[in-house]
């Protein structure tokens, strides 16, 4: 899962290079063991062992500290998303909800500084 911006709900593609919140779709459009609940918001996790095992065969691992990030597998997951009911992302009736994506910069400020 690379690492990146917020996603929507119902966005997607192939597993390769996903980020965090299209995997997250991804999962919830082919009922892997979480859906998405439009009329509140939030992904409810309905099979918490099947979310957790799709997860880990479809997220890429990165860097140096493979041995801790299948330790850790949901890590990430507070910088895309709040966990709204539940203990753990994983669990069983747990439900998150996107966090709102952050505003990108005006087309002058991302351009850099300009030469007069």
């Amino acid at each position: 899962v690379e690492e990146g911006g917020g996603g929507t709900p119902g966005s997607g593609g192939g597993a390769a290079g996903l980020r965090l919140p299209d995997l997250i779709d991804m999962l919830a459009r082919d009922c892997q063991g979480v859906r998405w609940v439009e009329s509140s918001g939030v992904y409810e996790v309905t099979d918490g062992a099947m979310f957790e095992e799709r997860f880990n065969a479809l997220r890429s691992k990165r860097g140096k500290r493979r041995e801790e990030a299948q330790q850790r597998p949901f890590a990430r997951m507070h910088v895309y998303f709040a966990l709204v009911r539940g203990e753990k992302w994983a669990g069983t009736g747990s439900a998150f909800r996107p966090k709102p994506a952050l505003p990108s910069p005006p087309p002058s400020v991302a351009a850099g500084p300009q030469s007069p």
